[in-house]
């Protein structure tokens, strides 16, 4: 573990913090990003860990973590985004079928009433 840190670049506080390349006016609009961008985009942040040189054991098994959460991760994203499409698909046909049923059901009467409109006065 001391070989990771030591490996890793020690950068001094500073007044002011480094230049964002992302600021909250130039990220993507979350509506418009598409599932299998975001899951292109976890797939290709797991090849570039593989690609990390790994010179003794600890970076090794520092790297191979990284590679196994961001698996892990790539599965519960599957996982989560299949059952968001199953309810929409269920919400889509329950929707159809309450259509087709009030399509099929109305007559231009109103049933609750005897076949006839109820009027009320507002007064």
């Amino acid at each position: 573990m001391e070989a990771l840190e030591a490996a890793l670049p020690q950068n001094p506080p500073t007044k002011r913090p480094p230049r964002q390349l992302h600021t909250p006016n130039n990220l993507p609009d979350p509506w418009l990003m598409d599932s299998e961008a975001l899951m292109r985009e976890v797939d290709r942040c797991r090849e570039l860990a593989n690609r990390i040189p790994t010179p003794n054991i600890e970076t090794h098994f520092a790297v191979n973590s990284v590679v196994n959460a961001l698996w892990n991760l790539g599965e519960n994203l599957r996982f989560l985004l299949a059952l968001h499409r199953d309810g929409q698909r269920r919400f889509a046909q329950r929707a159809e079928q309450l259509k087709s049923n009030a399509d099929g059901e109305f007559d231009g009467a109103d049933s609750r009433h005897g076949g006839r409109a109820s009027r009320r006065s507002v007064a």
